[in-house]
């Protein structure tokens, strides 16, 4: 099984993109844009070597002491204490969107409220209960109807 998963998002509108098994091409069900896996590939490399190079340089400021940018949000009041239902709950991050979501911890896989990604939970695959295979979603299309 895969370490780690990736979705991509769509260069033109940012919603995810999906492989279309028919065309090979990954398509944005939004837009209606089709791209070749290569190209995507290569525009995420491009992006994931500028933010390590972000990264590296936020670190050597740190280390040199100078100051950084204060946060943009009041914090003060925010709490931690969940009470009695934070017993079992994890938070992830969508891939896709970025959204901070909570689910109990016996969830694998989902889809995002906000963007409507699928995706599997990180790390919920493993040990002793790791699957021999994971089945993709479907939504039957009388169920969707129905909404």
């Amino acid at each position: 099984m895969a370490s780690q998963i990736t979705n991509y998002q769509c260069p033109a509108c940012t919603g995810p993109l999906h492989f279309a098994s028919g065309s090979g091409k990954l398509e944005c069900e939004y837009c209606g844009s089709a791209y070749d896996v290569a190209e995507i590939e290569a525009l995420y490399a491009g992006q994931e070597e500028k933010a390590e190079a972000a990264f590296q340089q936020a670190e050597a400021k740190e280390e040199t002491g100078e100051p950084g940018e204060e946060p943009a949000w009041d914090t003060s009041a925010l709490q931690e204490d969940w009470g009695v239902d934070s017993e079992g709950m994890k938070a992830y991050s969508c891939s896709s969107c970025g959204a901070e979501l909570i689910c109990d911890a016996t969830t694998a896989a989902t889809s995002c409220p906000y963007c409507g990604n699928n995706t599997i939970v990180p790390g919920q695959f493993g040990g002793t209960m790791k699957p021999d295979y994971v089945i993709p979603f479907k939504l039957d299309k009388r169920l969707l109807s129905r909404r």
